[in-house]
């Protein structure tokens, strides 16, 4: 099992501590640690959580959700994180998954070592946490100065019922107050064909994108955007209608090499609700996150394109796609000038 040993923390004994109720005495209460067969072996274990999360919004029926960050070993290459949903105790965690399946936080490159804040969550017991936007395979070289890394957008966690089981949904914290709205795009109901000029106007480094394609009777065998596109250079977040995959495609995306144990297309299985699929995606000057419908499906990336790339297209394949809505919003900075 993942986490057969387990860690008790006892109340602390006068004069333990200076103030009244900090856990300070740790003890082992079972035995020695079992190496897990469940889910990915691919690499070490590190920075577990362990959270209580609301099913679908309600707060009386709730799932223990065991996440763990695996380097190497994730879809994408590289470091990663995995789930396992079950039950605890409060001394030993039971993952109620299949052992051989493998359930992953995030099927991009670039989030690990996910932190949860303790002591705060949503109305219905929601959590709350933010990763590591980065890869143990190239953080030390990625081509950026003064800095090094960053983390994600903050999310709220909870679990969905799904047909294949209780799976983990995030849902990134709302940038409202930084949307640049004077700058607001909208469009509903276009018929999207082979590379569409609908967006060639736009240039754009920094900004938030929610879209949704109708995917009832559709004739396209992918659809999706391309971002960050300059003379040569672009990256592909986009829609398999085929194989019902959402994925994001670096290939293109710049000069800076990931190196070999790091695929260049990420994707994840992403079924359409009610006929349609979403997209809510963030881009920076670095960075990709991709949120497929309502959380279900996460991809987040680092990029590295030209500064100057910063055109936007939407786009098909194989025969037309409905563009049902798409709303861009340009996003001001959050640091004081």
């Amino acid at each position: 099992m993942p986490n057969e040993v387990d860690q008790v923390a006892k109340e602390p004994e006068k004069g333990d501590s200076k103030e009244s109720g900090i856990l300070t005495d740790w003890s082992a209460v079972s035995g020695e640690w079992i190496p897990s067969t469940h889910g990915s072996n691919g690499g070490i274990w590190e920075c577990p959580t362990l959270i209580e999360l609301p099913i679908d919004g309600d707060p009386s029926k709730t799932k223990w959700v065991l996440q763990v960050s695996i380097n190497d070993g994730s879809p994408a290459g590289g470091s990663g994180m995995q789930y396992f949903v079950g039950t605890f105790d409060g001394k030993t965690f039971k993952n109620e998954n299949p052992s051989d399946q493998v359930l992953w936080t995030d099927y991009g490159a670039d989030y690990y070592a996910a932190v949860d804040w303790s002591g705060i969550e949503g109305e219905n017991g929601e959590k709350y946490w933010i990763g590591w936007m980065s890869n143990w395979q190239y953080a030390n070289n990625t081509p950026t100065s003064t800095w090094r890394s960053s983390t994600t957008l903050p999310r709220k966690m909870e679990l969905t019922q799904t047909e294949e089981g209780l799976r983990l949904k995030q849902t990134p914290v709302s940038l409202e107050t930084i949307r640049d709205k004077s700058e607001e795009i909208s469009y509903k109901n276009k018929v999207i064909s082979g590379e569409s000029n609908l967006l060639s106007k736009l240039s754009e480094d920094t900004f938030e994108m929610i879209a949704e394609f109708d995917v009832d009777d559709i004739k396209a065998t992918e659809f999706g955007f391309q971002v960050r596109k300059g003379a040569t250079e672009y990256t592909t977040i986009g829609y398999d209608v085929a194989t019902k995959q959402l994925f994001v495609d670096r290939s293109n995306s710049g000069s800076f090499d990931y190196g070999n144990n790091v695929v260049g297309k990420h994707d994840g299985p992403l079924n359409a609700l009610n006929g349609t699929v979403k997209m809510h995606i963030f881009i920076d000057r670095s960075a990709v996150e991709v949120f497929g419908n309502k959380g279900e499906t996460v991809i987040s990336d680092q990029i590295f394109p030209d500064p100057s790339s910063k055109g936007l297209q939407v786009y098909s394949k194989g025969g037309e796609v409905t563009l049902k809505s798409l709303k861009i919003y340009p996003l001001k900075s959050i640091w004081k000038r």
